[in-house]
């Protein structure tokens, strides 16, 4: 079994609703089960296992995070996988280097090379991770140009710490995986 923990932008319920509904329809024309594996979220940073949880809580609940208009536009391919592309400004940049600063103490690291990186699950992209390439070359990237698909706005969001558990191989991680989100934190104006 793999372990993998990250931080995640997860949006405010009425966008997840819309988001995985356009996750069930990739499910349904592709027959991609990743699209379905893990919940609605912008990866933002992958943590060693260091980190401990508790503090992890607290540090980001006493932290103040950025709100800005958030645009979830198309579907955009990129290294094998499929996200639904936002225009933020650079409000992901900015959550990324906070996120970032907060753990690194966390983590018992002095500098960055001290340790091996975390596991990297997915490219990080700025998007909802929509599903895995399962299937070879293209087929991700065909699924780039559905018809139908709204255009979503929202401006709050939460920061939340997600483990994704792999007891499948880690080039077929979809297959068997648990996921839970121990605690979330709402961005604050």
């Amino acid at each position: 079994m793999k372990t993998i923990r990250l931080l995640v932008l997860t949006p405010p319920q009425d966008i997840e609703l819309k988001i995985q509904s356009l996750r069930s329809r990739i499910f349904s024309e592709s027959g991609f089960s990743s699209a379905l594996a893990l919940p609605v979220m912008i990866p933002l940073c992958f943590l060693h296992d260091a980190v401990p949880e508790n503090a992890l809580r607290k540090s980001l609940s006493a932290h103040r995070f950025p709100e800005d208009h958030i645009t979830a536009l198309k579907p955009t391919h990129n290294s094998g996988a499929l996200f639904l592309g936002i225009d933020g400004g650079n409000i992901l940049t900015i959550l990324k280097d906070q996120c970032r600063k907060l753990i690194q103490p966390l983590s018992g690291r002095q500098k960055p090379e001290e340790t091996n990186e975390p596991f990297i699950l997915f490219p990080f992209y700025p998007g909802f991770f929509l599903a895995q390439n399962e299937e070879g070359a293209g087929e991700c990237e065909s699924l780039c140009n559905m018809p139908g698909i709204e255009i979503l706005k929202f401006h709050h969001f939460y920061i939340s710490f997600l483990i994704i558990k792999i007891y499948s191989g880690i080039d077929t991680w979809w297959k068997n995986i648990e996921w839970e989100i121990p605690f979330l934190v709402k961005s604050k104006n």
